[in-house]
């Protein structure tokens, strides 16, 4: 069993930017990337003209989505693992972009460089907010 969160950036990279910005290979087809991290498993494709909901009510005019799916008996690693991973791909991939959880809540976004952090997703302790780039704003 697992959950999962996604990443979607505003950004023109192509998919195997993503095992890239985290320094291992991955394996790719046309369209995808797929990358294991211990107990995360994540995928990077391109979007394709279709534009999520979540990212465009965020101003995101997202061109690439990660999905990061977290293995349940390892969920507190996985999520540490989660949260360095998305923090190398940003740093990586500019463009503003906004990661989401399974009820499609905004965790986290980037625009115009600058990184907020949504206190009251359950997903932050106070050991995963030191793993975000500062400074940050709260919202």
């Amino acid at each position: 069993m697992s959950i999962g969160y996604t990443l979607y950036v505003a950004s023109g990279a192509d998919p195997s930017a993503v095992p890239a910005a985290l320094g291992v290979q991955g394996k790719m087809s046309r369209q995808k990337s797929w990358v294991s991290d211990g107990p995360v498993s994540i995928t990077a494709w391109r979007l394709a003209g279709r534009r999520p909901g979540v990212a465009e009510k965020n101003g995101v005019a997202a061109e690439l989505g990660v999905d990061f799916e977290l293995y349940l008996p390892e969920l507190e690693e996985a999520k540490k693992a989660m949260v360095r991973d998305v923090a190398a791909v940003l740093a990586s991939l500019k463009g503003d972009a906004v990661f989401i959880d399974m009820a499609d809540r905004v965790v986290l976004r980037r625009k115009k460089g600058r990184w907020a952090v949504n206190r009251t997703a359950p997903l932050w302790t106070p050991e995963l907010l030191a793993l975000v780039p500062e400074p940050y704003d709260c919202f």
